[in-house]
């Protein structure tokens, strides 16, 4: 189970530190990665901007994903090895929890942000003039 998680974090560890640094090429008006631009034939274009807007807030998300469970990871083996609480699991209780709501706050700004294009701060400078992929679907929806 723990080769599991281990491959689990090295993944969102990964797919985080590549939206990243996509996220660092749109906030510096630079073009984005093809696999980025890329049309996909599955989401609508409103949506795929959307994706594009919050991919620092994404990529901050898929890392507090990986802290996640390796907190909760670390949390069950110091349980087992324990079975007493002791300062170190109490420290990494609060941390988990601490880490539980980063997680979950990252994980609403990525959806606000690709549905609605708010808050503008967190939207790179070019695409703060967008609309949202609810509005863009819904005007679409209203030209066919």
């Amino acid at each position: 189970m723990i080769i599991l998680a281990a491959v689990v974090v090295l993944i969102c560890a990964w797919s985080g530190t590549a939206m990243f640094r996509a996220g660092r090429l749109t906030w510096r008006n630079l073009p984005c990665p093809a696999w980025l631009t890329r049309p996909n034939p599955a989401v609508s274009k409103g949506l795929q901007q959307g994706i594009v807007r919050a991919l620092v807030p994404e990529a901050v998300f898929l890392w507090l994903v990986s802290c996640l469970i390796l907190a909760v990871d670390f949390l069950g083996l110091a349980g087992e090895s324990a079975n007493k609480h002791g300062w170190g699991t109490t420290v990494l209780m609060i941390f988990l929890v601490a880490i539980l709501v980063g997680t979950a706050v990252s994980g609403l700004l990525v959806g606000v942000i690709v549905t609605l294009n708010r808050p503008r701060f967190l939207v790179p400078p070019q695409f703060r003039d967008q609309l949202g992929s609810l509005a863009e679907d819904r005007r679409e929806r209203r030209r066919a």
